[in-house]
C-alpha cells in the first residue's frame, strides 16, 4: 500500500478490503445456521411415512393429500420457527453487505481509472 500515494485510494482499498473480511465472517455464521436449521428440520420432519406411501404407491398423484402424511415433532416447532427467523436475519444482512461491498469494489475501479488514466 505504501506505492500508492492517493489517500483516497488507499483509503478506499482498506474500506473494501474489510467489507470482504466481514463477508467472509457473516458467510461462516450463514452456513453454520443453515446446517444447524438442516439438522433441526430431521428433527421436526418425520416423513418416512411419507416416503413409504410414495414408493408403496403406483401412482403418487392417486394419492390423497400428502401433507397428513407428514408427521410434525411439535417439541421442535417453537425452536424451528426462531431458528429460521434469524436465519432470514442473517442472509438479508449478507445480501445488503454484499450489495456495499459490490459498489465499494465499482467505485474503488472508478477511482484507480480516473487516477491512472485508465
Amino acid at each position: 500500500m505504501r506505492l500508492i500515494k492517493n489517500r483516497k485510494i488507499v483509503d478506499a482499498i482498506e474500506a473494501y478490503d474489510q467489507n470482504i473480511e466481514r463477508l467472509k465472517v457473516i458467510n461462516e455464521v450463514e452456513i453454520e445456521m443453515f446446517l444447524y436449521n438442516e439438522r433441526l428440520s430431521a428433527k421436526l420432519f418425520d416423513i418416512k411415512s411419507l416416503l413409504k406411501e410414495k414408493h408403496s404407491s403406483k401412482s403418487p398423484s392417486l394419492m390423497s393429500d400428502r401433507s397428513a402424511l407428514i408427521h410434525i415433532n411439535l417439541s421442535y416447532i417453537n425452536e424451528y420457527i426462531n431458528d429460521l427467523l434469524n436465519y432470514s436475519y442473517v442472509v438479508k444482512g449478507n445480501t445488503f453487505l454484499f450489495s456495499e461491498t459490490k459498489q465499494k469494489a465499482l467505485d474503488l475501479i472508478q477511482l484507480i481509472k480516473k487516477e491512472y488514466y485508465l
